[in-house]
C-alpha cells in the first residue's frame, strides 16, 4: 500500500496505486472486464455462441451491478461481463469490485459512447482501500490495468485517491496516536515538500500572539494546543486561506457527550484534514494561487483547567463571547482563524469542519452542507460537486436566526436558544469574524461511514474534497 506520507506524482515505471497500475504485468494474463446493456447482450451472444447457454442458465440480464464469468473450454476465466446502461452510475460499478477474484483486468467499455475510464478508475481505487495501520489486509484486491490512460489522466487519478487516502487513514488513526503534535508534524512534511513557510504557536504562547480561543479549548489537555499556519505560492496570484478544525479528541469538555456520541470522535480533525490534503491537491499540481492553510490542532479535554458554560471570553477581535455549551468548541477555533485569515484580506476564504449534529440531522451523513456569503460561489461548488460525483447542498444563512445568538452579558452567544437549526445558527456565529465583502465558504459535514458501501468503506471519509479542489481550480485561474 502506498501511505499518506507519499508525494503526488505520475511515473512511467511499473507501479500499482490503490488496484489500480499502468503497466501490463509479464507474468499474469489479463481479463477482460466488458460492459454490457441488455439491449447490447443479445449482439455479443452471437459473438459467443459457446457461452449463450452459459449467460441463459446463469440469468445473466446485464443489469447495472450484475455481473458473469466467462470461462475458457478449459475452465479458466476467460473474461467478466458486467451490466450497464444509460441509467447506471458509478455505485453500480462499485458493486462489480468486491465481486471478481484476484487478477489483473482491463476495462472493455468499446458498446458505449462518452464513458471516462477514469471516473471508472477512481471508483476501483477508493473501493481497494483498506485502512492496514494495525493489521495487514484481509483480502487481495483485484487490479485494474490502466496502460491505456495518459499522462495527465494518471496524475488526475493518483491525485484524487492519495488526497481521499491522506483523509481516510489521518481520520481513521484512534486519537492515541494522532495528537495536536501529530497534526503538526504533518505540516512541516507538506512544507518540506512544497518548499512552503511554516509559522506554529504552542501552549501558553497562543495567548501571547492573541489566540485566545484555541488556547481555552485545548488548555485542559496534556497535549498542548497549537495554531499552525502553512503560506506557499506566488503573492502576484489570488489568495485561498483554507482553514481546518483539528481536534484530535472530543469529548464534549465538562458537558461530556455520551458514550455512544464519544464512539467516533477520532474524527472531529476531519476539518483539518481535508485542508491539508487540499492543499496538497493544489500544490503538487502547481495551481496559480497563495495558500494560506490554517489549522487548530487541540484536545477537547475535561481536567480542572476545563473552560465552563456560562464563562465569557474574548475572541481575537474583541468580541465577547458567552459560553453556551462546551460541546460548541470547533466553532470558537474556527473564529479566531477566521479573524486571523481575514486579517491577510484573501481573496477567497474556506473553513471546513466537522461542525454540528444538526448538519447529519439535515442531510444525513453523506452529504455536506455549504454555507457562503456569495449564494453564487455555493451554487458553483454544487455544480462541480454533481460533476464529480462528490456532492454538496447550500443550507442559508438565513439572518432572522441571529437573535438567538444573543447574549445578557456578552455581545454574542456560542450556541442559540433553540434546539432547531444548529447548522444554520453555527454558521451565523462564524460570519461575525469575517468581513461582510469577503468571499467564505463554510463546510459543514460528519466526515464518517456509519455503514460501509462498495466505494466507501465504515470510518473515515473524504467528503467534497475533489468538489472543492476543481472548484479553486476554476476561481483562482487567470482572467
Amino acid at each position: 500500500m502506498i501511505h499518506a506520507t507519499m508525494t503526488f506524482f505520475c511515473s512511467d515505471k511499473s507501479m500499482e496505486i490503490y488496484g489500480c497500475t499502468y503497466q501490463s504485468p509479464a507474468d499474469q494474463r489479463i481479463v477482460p472486464l466488458v460492459a454490457v446493456s441488455p439491449s447490447k447482450l443479445q449482439t455479443l451472444s452471437q459473438y459467443l455462441p459457446c457461452q449463450s447457454t452459459w449467460l441463459d442458465q446463469l440469468d445473466f440480464r446485464a443489469r447495472p451491478g450484475e455481473i458473469c464469468f466467462i470461462p475458457t473450454a478449459n475452465g479458466d476465466l476467460d473474461q467478466v461481463l458486467f451490466g450497464w446502461d444509460g441509467q447506471a452510475s458509478m455505485s453500480d460499478f462499485a458493486q462489480v469490485i468486491p465481486k471478481l477474484p484476484s487478477g489483473t483486468y482491463r476495462l472493455v467499455l468499446d458498446h458505449f459512447e462518452g464513458l471516462n475510464l477514469v471516473n471508472f478508475a477512481k471508483v476501483w481505487g477508493l473501493s481497494c482501500y483498506e485502512f492496514t495501520r494495525y493489521r495487514i489486509a484481509r483480502k487481495q484486491k483485484p487490479v485494474l490495468l490502466l496502460d491505456c490512460l495518459s499522462k495527465p489522466d494518471r496524475f488526475a487519478l493518483n491525485r484524487i485517491l492519495l488526497g481521499t487516502y491522506q483523509v481516510r487513514d489521518w481520520i481513521n488513526t484512534p486519537a492515541e496516536d494522532y495528537g495536536p503534535a501529530d497534526i503538526s508534524d504533518q505540516c512541516y512534511a507538506l512544507a518540506n515538500r512544497y518548499q512552503a513557510t511554516i509559522h506554529e504557536v504552542i501552549g501558553d504562547d497562543l495567548l501571547q500572539e492573541n489566540f485566545p480561543l484555541i488556547h481555552l479549548v485545548g488548555r485542559a489537555s496534556n497535549r498542548k494546543p497549537r495554531m499552525i499556519c502553512l503560506r506557499w505560492g506566488n503573492p502576484a496570484h489570488r489568495h485561498l486561506a483554507l482553514i481546518g478544525k483539528g481536534v484530535c479528541f472530543d469529548t464534549g469538555g465538562v458537558q461530556v457527550k455520551p458514550a455512544s456520541a464519544m464512539q467516533t470522535m477520532k474524527k472531529d480533525m476531519a476539518g483539518a484534514a481535508h485542508m491539508l490534503a487540499l492543499a496538497e491537491m493544489l500544490m503538487s499540481s502547481q495551481c496559480p494561487v497563495q495558500l494560506s492553510v490554517w489549522i487548530a490542532a487541540v484536545d477537547n479535554s475535561i481536567s480542572a483547567a476545563s473552560y465552563l458554560p456560562g464563562d465569557v471570553v474574548t475572541a481575537r477581535n474583541g468580541t465577547t463571547i458567552e459560553i453556551g455549551h462546551t460541546d460548541a468548541e470547533g466553532r470558537l477555533l474556527l473564529a479566531d482563524l477566521l479573524s486571523a485569515a481575514s486579517s491577510d484580506q484573501p481573496d477567497y476564504v474556506i473553513d471546513y469542519a466537522t461542525l454540528t449534529g444538526a448538519q447529519r440531522v439535515a442531510l444525513g451523513m453523506e452529504l455536506p452542507a455549504v454555507f457562503s456569503s456569495n449564494i453564487t460561489l455555493a451554487h458553483s461548488l454544487q455544480k462541480i460537486g454533481d460533476q464529480h460525483h462528490d456532492p454538496v447542498w447550500p443550507l442559508p444563512l438565513y439572518q432572522p436566526y441571529k437573535s438567538q445568538l444573543d447574549s445578557d452579558i456578552a455581545d454574542t452567544s456560542s450556541t442559540g436558544k433553540s434546539p432547531y437549526g444548529g447548522a444554520i445558527i453555527a454558521a451565523l456565529f462564524l460570519e461575525q469574524f469575517v468581513p461582510p465583502s469577503a468571499s467564505w465558504l463554510h463546510i459543514d459535514a460528519s466526515c464518517f461511514n456509519t455503514t460501509a458501501r462498495p466505494d466507501r468503506p465504515r470510518g473515515g471519509e473524504a467528503m467534497a474534497l475533489e468538489a472543492l479542489f476543481y472548484f479553486v481550480v476554476q476561481l483562482v485561474q487567470p482572467v
